[in-house]
C-alpha cells in the first residue's frame, strides 16, 4: 500500500514538492522521502547534499539553475520562501527565508513521520 499524507494535514507545501528538488539536491524524489527520518533539520539536508550557502554578495561561479519564490502558510499567516539554486548545488537565501522553509521541513517532516507510523500499524481485526 503506497502512503499518502491526507488533505487535512497537507497545509504546507514541502520545500522538495518544489519541480527541481530531485534534480538539484537528491537524485531521485524517492531518495529524500527515504533519508527524511534521518535528517531532522533543513541544515542536515543541506549538509547531507553538500550545498554551500551563499551570502547576498556572493557571487557564484556555476549556473543558475532555478529560483523559488513562493510561500508556505494560509491567510493571514502567509511566509514568503524566496532563494535561488545555482550548480554545485549553491543556495542563496533572501530575507528570512531559510528560517520559513526551516520551520516548513520541520511540519513536513513530523507530518510525514506520523502518517507513516499510522499506516504501517496493523489493522485491528473486525469485532474488537
Amino acid at each position: 500500500m503506497a502512503w499518502s499524507i491526507p488533505s487535512e494535514k497537507r497545509r504546507i507545501r514541502p520545500w522538495f514538492c518544489l519541480p527541481w528538488d530531485a534534480s538539484v539536491f537528491f537524485t531521485k524524489k524517492r531518495e529524500v522521502l527515504t533519508q527524511v527520518p534521518e535528517l531532522d533539520t533543513l541544515d542536515a539536508v543541506l549538509e547531507r547534499s553538500n550545498a554551500v550557502i551563499l551570502d547576498e554578495s556572493s557571487v557564484p561561479c556555476g549556473g543558475f539553475l532555478c529560483r523559488s519564490n513562493t510561500h508556505t502558510g494560509y491567510g493571514c499567516a502567509l511566509e514568503k520562501i524566496f532563494f535561488d539554486v545555482y550548480a554545485g548545488p549553491k543556495v542563496r537565501f533572501y530575507d528570512n527565508s531559510r528560517e520559513v522553509l526551516s520551520r516548513s521541513y520541520l511540519d513536513f517532516r513530523a507530518c510525514l513521520l506520523e502518517e507513516r507510523k499510522r499506516q504501517r500499524q496493523p489493522d485491528k481485526p473486525q469485532g474488537w
